[in-house]
């Protein structure tokens, strides 16, 4: 966690003449510091921001599905990752978003295979993976483990 003051100068920035730039690289600094600060749904308005000035690109589809993941919204999250996957140009990070999402509502084979798809991508936080709660019932199968022995 930030301290309280350089949380104060993140918000604060928030609010004033960086975000009111509509610069996107600042833009996406200060969601990226809310993240982290887990305000989940500031983050979201912030990326919304990105995403109205930049409608047809991949990053800006996919910043906010993955904001709309991390504010609980799991319908919005599903249909901007998946714009950013027909794209062509999606991250790794797309596909592992999608892969918790299906993991989350329970369908896991659909989970798995997106899962299967970040890690052919280049998906390799293993810590990250090995505690994410989204995945705790897609770790208790057999086609889990055996996808985990398959890429390390």
């Amino acid at each position: 966690m930030y301290s309280p003051i350089r949380t104060f100068i993140i918000l604060f920035s928030l609010y004033t003449g960086l975000a009111a730039q509509n610069d996107p690289d600042s833009l996406y600094l200060i969601a990226d510091s809310l993240h982290k600060l887990e305000k989940y749904d500031e983050k979201l308005l912030v990326v919304k921001k990105i995403y109205n000035m930049y409608p047809n690109d991949y990053y800006a589809a996919e910043n906010l599905g993955t904001a709309y993941l991390f504010a609980d919204s799991l319908i919005q999250a599903r249909r901007y990752l998946w714009d950013a996957i027909k794209s062509g140009q999606a991250t790794d990070n797309a596909y592992y978003n999608l892969a918790c999402i299906e993991c989350r509502v329970g369908n896991m084979g659909l989970g798995l295979k997106y899962l299967e798809q970040s890690f052919i991508r280049g998906y390799i936080d293993y810590i990250h993976l090995d505690n994410d709660p989204d995945l705790d019932q897609a770790r208790k199968m057999d086609k889990y483990q055996l996808l985990i022995q398959k890429v390390n």
